[in-house]
């Protein structure tokens, strides 16, 4: 992805005669410092393909954490 995203970048700048990084604040992360980040942050992660329409409940969506912790398997970790 990072050389994808790299090669992207040089063509889109050279295009248009731009200097810098075209996703500059695309990506980012943050520090969590307490357990309530932690949920919330797990429930934002969970309702992702919900807010997709590729399920209609988070615990559907096979790849997600909710999906193990619903089908109670848990010897993944």
């Amino acid at each position: 992805m990072q050389w994808i995203l790299g090669v992207f970048g040089r063509a889109y700048n050279k295009k248009y005669n731009l200097k810098g990084h075209v996703w500059y604040d695309r990506f980012h992360s943050t520090v969590i410092k307490s357990y309530k980040q932690l949920i919330a942050t797990f429930k934002y992660i969970c309702n992702n393909p919900v807010k997709a329409s590729i399920v209609k409940r988070p615990e559907n969506y096979k790849y997600g954490g909710l999906w193990y912790i619903h089908h109670k398997w848990f010897d993944f970790v």
